[in-house]
C-alpha cells in the first residue's frame, strides 16, 4: 500500500488552498466591510451644508472656455461645411475650434473667428 503519501499529499495542497482561499475572502470582506463604514459614516455626519438633492440647488457659474481639437489628414471635401455646421450648432459663449493638419491642407476661404489651424503645437 505505497499509495497513502499521494492522498497525504494532496490532503495538504487542498487545505493550504483553501487556507489561500479562505485569506482572499476575508481580505475582500473587510475591503467591502471598509466601504460600507466610511460611506454610512458619510451618510450620519454629513454636513448641514451638504449637497444640494435636486439640480436647481446649485449655484450657477458662468460657463468656462472650451476647445474643441479636430484631427484633420486629408479632409479638404468636409472640413469647411463641418465648421460651418459646427459654429451654427455650437451653444456656448466661449469656444475655440483647433483644427490639426499637416502643412498646405487645410486654407479656409473666408475667416474662421473662432477657428485655428494647428500643426506641430504651434497655431496659425
Amino acid at each position: 500500500m505505497g499509495g497513502e503519501w499521494i492522498i497525504a499529499a494532496l490532503d495538504a495542497v487542498a487545505r493550504e488552498t483553501m487556507l489561500f482561499a479562505a485569506l482572499g475572502f476575508l481580505v475582500g470582506g473587510l475591503d467591502d466591510v471598509a466601504v460600507d463604514i466610511a460611506w454610512i459614516g458619510t451618510r450620519l455626519w454629513r454636513r448641514p451644508d451638504g449637497l444640494p438633492a435636486t439640480l436647481e440647488g446649485y449655484t450657477r457659474r458662468a460657463p468656462r472656455r472650451i476647445a474643441v481639437f479636430v484631427a484633420a489628414w486629408d479632409e479638404a471635401g468636409v472640413i469647411g461645411a463641418m465648421l460651418r455646421t459646427c459654429l451654427a450648432r455650437f451653444d456656448h459663449p466661449d469656444y475655440r475650434i483647433y483644427v490639426g493638419t499637416i502643412p498646405m491642407i487645410f486654407r479656409p476661404s473666408p475667416p474662421w473667428p473662432r477657428s485655428r489651424r494647428t500643426m506641430s503645437g504651434s497655431a496659425w
